[in-house]
């Protein structure tokens, strides 16, 4: 997400009450409290530094609506070397010639619950997928992880504490999301699986835009990283889980271990936190699972 800094914030209300459901009529259904705060998190994908007419998302000097919110202009973008770091801008009910602009850009407060989204997609390029070539015919974008996403704290429970596993949320314009096993309530960490997209409204006349070579190279990092974890994952397929703390990433980080393999020293002798072990046994169960059914085959 990409920080956005208001520097009039005061002059408008901060706090709305939005429908669960926005599709249904008015008055049929549940509501939650969103709040405008001084400083906002936007979508990556809704801003560029070059405008185009057919473009509802924000640029320098460009007016668009706030989700559910006030109308906001982009003054300044404050950058670190290629890297964008924050955008500054000041609020309107609607901007000066009295009109609300077709980009309504969905947000999140600066109190947002920060997640790990995982985002799934076909596994493979094709529909028909040939025996001989299907390693060519993989998709290796049918798990991108991204974190340090953020969504509205609305979805925490009354109490304040995260969603439990396989809760499950729509996010508007996004996809519909359920809560991860590998969610940890008690620690705060929240990771969330999108199960399936929504189409995105953009003109079909607008090409996308090309791709820098620093974004074109971060892409084929991201690529040649999830073929060695696919690699990684078929070649456990024949290593006793006794053996997975022993070699590979987890060589020489660890002492002791108990009858199971499960590590309970680290490399200097100290015991292992119960935080720590209960990570590690989460490895094991999947490792066993990995194990048992390439051993099945």
């Amino acid at each position: 997400p990409i920080k956005v800094t208001f520097t009039n914030f005061g002059s408008t209300p901060t706090t709305r009450e939005v429908a669960d459901f926005p599709q249904k009529p008015a008055g049929e259904s549940p509501t939650h409290t969103v709040t405008l705060t001084p400083t906002v998190f936007i979508d990556a994908d809704d801003f560029r530094m070059e405008d185009h007419k057919e473009y509802y998302g924000l640029a320098p000097g460009k007016w668009v609506g706030l989700r559910y919110g006030p109308c906001m202009k982009c003054e300044e973008v404050k950058m670190n070397g290629s890297e964008l770091v924050e955008i500054v801008a000041t609020l309107a009910d609607l901007p000066p010639d009295g009109k609300r602009p077709k980009g309504n850009l969905q947000w999140a407060p600066e109190n947002g619950v920060v997640f790990e989204a995982r985002l799934y997609d076909h596994l493979f390029l094709v529909p028909q997928v040939d025996d001989k070539i299907w390693e060519e015919q993989l998709n290796y974008e049918s798990e991108v992880i991204c974190k340090g996403a953020m969504v509205d704290p609305s979805i925490l429970g009354p109490d304040g504490k995260l969603p439990p596993a396989q809760t499950h949320f729509q996010f508007e314009r996004v996809g519909v999301f359920v809560v991860d096993y590998d969610t940890d309530v008690e620690a705060g960490k929240l990771v969330m699986n999108r199960t399936a997209q929504l189409k995105a409204s953009k003109p079909k006349s607008v090409e996308a835009p090309q791709k820098s070579a620093a974004e074109l190279a971060k892409e084929d990092a991201r690529k040649a990283e999830q073929k060695r974890q696919m690699e990684l994952k078929q070649s456990r397929g024949n290593l006793d889980p006794k053996e997975l703390f022993k070699q590979g990433e987890y060589e020489g980080k660890y002492s002791k271990y108990d009858d199971d393999g499960i590590p309970t020293h680290d490399a200097a002798g100290e015991p292992l936190a119960k935080n720590a072990i209960k990570k590690l046994k989460k490895d094991m169960a999947k490792q066993v699972k990995i194990y048992n059914n390439a051993q099945k085959k």
